[in-house]
């Protein structure tokens, strides 16, 4: 690092006496403080926070509440510790990611019986005049993340306090482009994952975004908060989410600005989101190693605008190498990317998604798109069952539409090499908090539904 360079960064750079959040909640910690808190209220309570923190090196976040999570994501980092945010909350997973040097940090009961602090039991009520922008350490890793696990075994993710730093700016640049005041945020996502941490629980440290602790599920009670909070609105959100949103037939308020990562946003299910929210889509491509990475607005584009920060560069295999200028690492992308100048792209589907059925080469990403559009279809997933000659789709279809009249989409759709055989109808996906669907999730889904227990 160069000595021009600092070295440390603030854990937040917003104004003192400006509105951080919106607490829908009460919690007890906070003695049933709701509605407004300040940046200055916010940051006594992590100073609270922080002298409260066992003496260990990590703390595994599991906190619920957004709110409650983001002071104990910065109270950890102002300890000088780091967070550990595991892919669920499972007990197996929290038992393999506890050590003796880390405790739990949580709001609710957790699934292990685990040493930690519990914030139920604690206040964190400070003085909030006085209290000062602590600064952490570039090179402080301030989060280990993990991936997703949807094509296999999850794996940790190092992130020091420089990079996320440096990205949250980028983030805030790119994705909130054109929003000119300060906006309350509307989040269908968890914080503990790469997309809702960055936009939901960072963002709002260096942006004028309003963070909400709510995390509404329904379709109902999401245009209930969204009517409750005043504009402008930011949406944080997935595909499957906005799907359910769009085809729950409620009168949705107006949302200046919806965001959507997580998996691929059709353009039709963009421009119908653009339609009932009068919104403006900014759809993120990005990788939990990496981060966002471009925005599109889907409902009028399919061309991919790279953040600044960032440069592609396609490989003689016909992969693409990305790398930044805030990150020591290089990856090899996932995704086919066909390069239009020097900070545009478009997508053509996954290096590792390539199929061929009775001869025909096709795309399971094409599938799953056309899948996810048919307006009989709530939810499903298109893949290719091992050891077998031919695909095979788990639905959740709409009462009125049969699995006949989803074979006769597809069959008007796609070729007919591609159409599912079997079709199941199903109940639920296996979804994760971030809307995601593993590989072995839906695989064992599957087994269960074609060959269920006697």
């Amino acid at each position: 690092m160069s000595t021009d360079q600092p070295t440390h960064s603030p854990l937040c750079s917003r104004d003192l006496p400006a509105q951080f959040a919106h607490l829908t909640t009460a919690p007890a910690c906070l003695n049933g403080l709701s509605g407004a808190i300040s940046t200055r209220q916010f940051l006594a309570h992590v100073q609270a926070l922080a002298i409260q923190l066992p003496d260990k090196a990590y703390a595994i976040n599991l906190c619920e509440n957004r709110y409650l999570f983001t002071v104990a994501f910065c109270a950890v980092l102002a300890r000088g510790q780091t967070n550990l945010l595991p892919p669920n909350k499972a007990e197996q997973t929290l038992l393999a990611t506890h050590s003796e040097d880390s405790y739990c940090l949580h709001d609710d009961s957790i699934a292990a019986d685990l040493p930690g602090l519990d914030l139920r039991a604690t206040t964190l009520l400070g003085e909030a005049d006085d209290t000062p922008v602590p600064k952490v350490s570039n090179q402080h890793i301030a989060a280990i993340c993990f991936t997703s696990g949807s094509t296999g075994q999850s794996q940790p993710i190092i992130k020091t306090w420089g990079t996320l730093h440096a990205a949250n700016h980028h983030n805030a640049r790119f994705m909130l482009a054109g929003l000119e005041h300060t906006a309350h945020q509307i989040a269908t996502v968890p914080g503990q994952h790469m997309w809702g941490l960055e936009t939901t629980v960072l963002m709002p440290l260096v942006a004028n975004l309003i963070l909400s602790d709510a995390k509404p599920f329904y379709p109902a009670d999401i245009a209930k908060l969204a009517a409750e909070l005043p504009g402008p609105r930011v949406m944080v959100s997935t595909p499957i989410h906005l799907r359910a949103l769009v085809n729950a037939g409620i009168e949705l308020p107006s949302i200046d600005l919806v965001m959507s990562a997580t998996a691929p946003l059709s353009t039709v299910l963009a421009q119908q989101v653009t339609q009932a929210m009068d919104a403006r889509i900014a759809e993120v491509y990005g990788c939990s190693e990496f981060g966002s990475m471009a925005v599109r607005d889907t409902a009028k584009t399919e061309t991919w605008t790279l953040f600044d920060a960032f440069q592609f560069e396609p490989q003689e295999d016909g992969s693409c190498r990305a790398y930044a200028s805030h990150i020591k690492e290089e990856i090899i992308l996932g995704d086919l990317v066909e390069l239009i100048g020097d900070n545009q792209f478009k997508l053509g589907g996954r290096t590792d998604d390539t199929i061929n059925i009775a001869g025909k080469r096709g795309s399971l990403a094409e599938l799953n798109r056309v899948l996810l559009q048919c307006q009989g279809v709530l939810d499903g997933v298109v893949f290719l069952p091992p050891e077998k000659q031919r695909l095979a789709a788990l639905v959740i279809l709409q009462p009125d539409f049969s699995k006949e009249q989803l074979a006769q989409y597809f069959r008007q759709h796609i070729d007919a090499a591609f159409v599912p055989r079997p079709m199941l109808a199903v109940a639920a996906l296996p979804r994760s908090d971030n809307s995601k669907l593993s590989k072995k999730a839906v695989l064992e889904l599957y087994q269960r539904t074609v060959k269920p227990k006697p």
